[in-house]
């Protein structure tokens, strides 16, 4: 028996022993650490990196003789043989500097480069490289990013900023992904690590991280418009190109071609990009991007790496082993810089997956992923971790305990609930940082309003917000109004509970005595309406009175079906202007309007002073869309199809209820990535009454117009209609589009081209059984603060109209 369990012994040794790990420090000539060079083991299917130390480190699993490979951008590869043992091995080694060489050759001035012609073999190879190579694929990516800030302001809007200069977000993950042509793909994140934060998880997404040179667009990370690859379809239109000269790697032949923008405002990159000859694939690139190109970002830069990968033993093909985004930002007073590292591992490039192995959920972050060990993100990590993200852990997660603790969160919430005078205006948080509450009162912007029916009010709604884990959170919204014109005191109490935050499932309860517009959507502001009353003799508000309780509630169903509900019962009672005499300003013959709306549709059946009680609901669907699952919440990140709203209200006439309708529309909406060309947003709806037997005037479908000189964002909004005219308590179709072009067009202008504005062009059409058919259309300019845009209407049986429409972005 002895001798058997010997036997045995001998037998497992070789798989009992630890792994062993290889580490050292990469330099140049100059004794200079290379940072981001790639390290691999022949035969082995795991990839490391060196930190900007030059450090780094290899794990292998098993003993033996293996040649390593050292490969970065601008040196000459370096293969070394090792024999790795149970002791762990230090291999510093120096890394020559490439010298890429140029051909004499005489050149005449009609020549071209020769880089043209090898990007031209590159641009027929693009294709089968991104879509016939590698047909599916597994991996695992290991991601690493951070971000920091080097200066910040002390407020912003009255609001103290307590977060500090130096690292404010470090985080780690690693993360199994499964691709098949033609994009489809999933993801599970399998560990993860946030600097400070054990219960945290990563925001690190793998498969969107890599910059796919291979697409014609690309690089929607840091441009949202994307960037035209170097070798597009269409790349000659956006780049020039030169040859700086011809290495020799391992066999292979490698050119460097220098990638110049033709304008300085295209979406294009500049840098370096490396083809090598004969298979035209690319072998590295070492890019970056304009501030001009960019919209928040003013600086970024891409590097990556390929390493070859023996698919059979008369195939090699080359996959993607490291990428580097780094960029700077400077914006609302904040300056800061960061980067993301990628490194991909494992592979697998022929898998075998089942029919439904890809679906609606794309993305999901195991349970535990958070709970992983240092030992365990020591022996996993490719990328040593530099001196200051040693110490930002350290320091960090030691103060974790320490921030968590209710002394220092009374020492924190001490600070951040200093108050400062601009608060009287845009209001002040309260938080309790140790019970998770907050407690936040209205600015004098929001409690002082003006109109002609309850002349000077004052809506004082503080709100109460209480967080519990996993993201459940419940709110309280008490409101108590006063007009001293009519004398009338109003108040209402709001609450509402998002108690499952992975199916997004909240009520709402709310009840009192309180006014509301007659449009159900809130069709102006009261603080825009006040500024138009007393300056501009125009009240566009129309509000009526009521005593009443409401429910509501929502739950997703299945990934892509979501349910919610509505049910209200009220007393409805009619309000009559009392303040018309008093106005700042008085333009000559004008007069301030009746409170009670006018319309061209047919007259309500039903008086404001009425009682009703409805119930509503909405099914919204998603088909083909893709979502996001973390432990404690989920969300969508892609939808393939448009999204479809049916909707149903029935007015019900029971219990006093005066109201007898039913009312069903469906809405349509779908956004499209356009590429260069920007984002085209459509949305499509239309709508009917079955059944109008008894309504009030706030029961008919209104639509959101728009009076004023603020551009209204608002989904299916319009810019010219006027806020009651087109209302209906019978049939209609909406439509509405918008394309931003981004900075396609505004770009190439040299006076715009500074302000980096986007081109947006606007239709909106509306159909009514009364009005015919109403159209709208604008063309206006976006920037980051401000929009100005241009729109003139056209009408059946109205004059036509045009205006000036701006946007203010805080």
């Amino acid at each position: 028996m002895r001798i058997l369990v010997l036997i045995l012994f001998i037998f497992l040794l070789p798989y009992l022993a630890e792994a062993s790990k290889v580490k050292g420090k990469i330099t140049n000539e100059k004794g200079e650490p290379v940072e981001f060079a790639s390290i691999y083991i022949k035969g082995l299917n795991s990839t490391s990196t060196s930190n900007e130390r030059g450090q780094y480190e290899f794990i292998v699993n098993k003993a033996g003789n293996y040649v390593i490979v050292f490969q970065s951008i601008g040196y000459k590869t370096l293969e070394k043989n090792i024999d790795v043992n149970d002791n762990d091995l230090i291999l510093d080694v120096k890394l020559e500097s490439e010298l890429y060489m140029l051909e004499t050759v005489t050149i005449s001035a009609s020549d071209r480069d020769k880089a043209y012609s090898i990007i031209e073999k590159a641009q027929e190879k693009r294709k089968y490289y991104l879509k016939e190579e590698i047909k599916s694929s597994q991996c695992r990516i290991y991601t690493k990013g951070l971000q920091r800030i080097t200066k910040r302001p002390n407020s912003m809007f009255g609001q103290n900023i307590t977060l500090d200069t130096g690292i404010v977000y470090l985080s780690e993950s690693i993360a199994e992904v499964d691709f098949k042509q033609v994009k489809q793909y999933s993801e599970k994140m399998i560990s993860s690590r946030v600097s400070g934060n054990n219960r945290g998880f990563s925001f690190n997404q793998a498969s969107d991280a890599w910059v796919n040179l291979y697409e014609n667009i690309n690089g929607q990370e840091m441009s949202p418009r994307g960037v035209v690859s170097p070798i597009a379809f269409n790349a000659m239109g956006y780049y020039e190109y030169k040859l700086v000269g011809t290495s020799k790697e391992n066999n292979n032949i490698i050119h460097k071609i220098q990638l110049i923008p033709k304008r300085k405002n295209a979406p294009a990159y500049g840098g370096f990009i490396y083809i090598m000859e004969g298979s035209w694939r690319i072998y590295s690139a070492e890019l970056y991007l304009r501030k001009e190109v960019m919209e928040v970002v003013d600086s970024a830069s891409v590097q990556q790496n390929y390493v070859p990968y023996k698919l059979t033993d008369s195939t090699e093909v080359w996959i993607p082993s490291s990428q580097r985004i780094s960029f700077s930002f400077k914006v609302f007073g904040f300056e800061g810089n960061g980067h993301f590292n990628h490194f991909f591992s494992n592979y697998n490039l022929q898998p075998n997956f089942g029919k439904k192995h890809f679906k609606s959920i794309a993305f999901t972050v195991e349970k535990d992923a958070n709970k992983r060990d240092d030992k365990y993100w020591e022996e996993l990590r490719p990328l040593p971790l530099s001196v200051e993200e040693k110490k930002d852990y350290k320091r960090r997660d030691s103060l974790q305990i320490i921030k968590e603790s209710k002394p220092y969160q009374d020492s924190l919430d001490k600070k951040r609930n200093k108050f400062r005078p601009l608060q009287i205006l845009f209001g002040y948080n309260y938080s309790h940082g140790f019970s998770k509450t907050r407690f936040s009162i209205p600015g004098l912007f929001s409690v002082v309003l003006y109109n002609t029916v309850e002349g000077l009010a004052l809506n004082f709604a503080p709100n109460f917000r209480k967080t519990y884990e996993n993201r459940r959170f419940f709110t309280l919204e008490p409101t108590i109004r006063y007009g001293f014109s009519n004398q009338k005191w109003q108040g209402k109490l709001g609450g509402a509970f998002y108690f499952k935050p992975q199916k997004n499932g909240f009520f709402t309860v709310e009840g009192g005595q309180f006014i509301e517009q007659f449009s159900r959507q809130n069709s102006i502001t009261p603080f825009l309406n006040s500024v138009y009353t007393l300056l501009d003799e125009q009240n566009f508000l129309k509000i009526y009175e009521k005593a009443y309780g409401r429910f509501g509630f929502a739950h997703d169903i299945t990934p892509g079906i979501r349910f919610s509900g509505l049910t209200e019962y009220a007393e409805r009672r009619e309000l009559q202007n009392t303040a018309l005499d008093y106005k700042w300003r008085d333009v000559q013959g004008r007069e301030f309007s009746s409170n009670i709306p006018q319309t061209f549709a047919e007259t309500p059946t039903l008086a404001t002073n009425s009682t009703a009680w409805y119930v509503g609901g909405t099914m919204t669907f998603n088909f083909g869309a893709k979502y996001a699952v973390y432990p404690d919440r989920k969300f969508t990140i892609d939808s393939k199809y448009p999204t479809i709203r049916l909707s149903y209200r029935k007015g019900l006439k029971m219990a006093g209820s005066d109201v007898d309708y039913d009312f069903m529309s469906l809405n349509i909406t779908d956004d499209y990535n356009l590429g260069v060309l920007g984002k085209l947003s459509l949305e499509v709806e239309t709508g009917k009454f079955l059944t109008n037997n008894s309504m009030g005037f706030m029961d008919y479908r209104h639509f959101l117009g728009n009076q004023t000189l603020a551009l209204k964002k608002d989904a299916g909004s319009f810019q010219l209609l006027d806020y009651y005219s087109h209302s209906t308590n019978r049939e209609y179709i909406k439509a509405h589009f918008e394309q931003n072009f981004g900075g396609f067009i505004t770009n190439s202008i040299p006076l715009l081209k500074k302000l980096k504005p986007n081109l947006v062009l606007n239709g909106n059409y509306l159909y009514t059984p009364t009005l015919q058919s109403y159209f709208e259309g604008g063309v206006g300019l976006e920037t980051m603060y401000l929009s100005v845009h241009y729109f003139r209407s056209w009408d059946t049986y109205m004059p036509q109209n045009q205006g000036i429409r701006l946007g203010f972005i805080f």
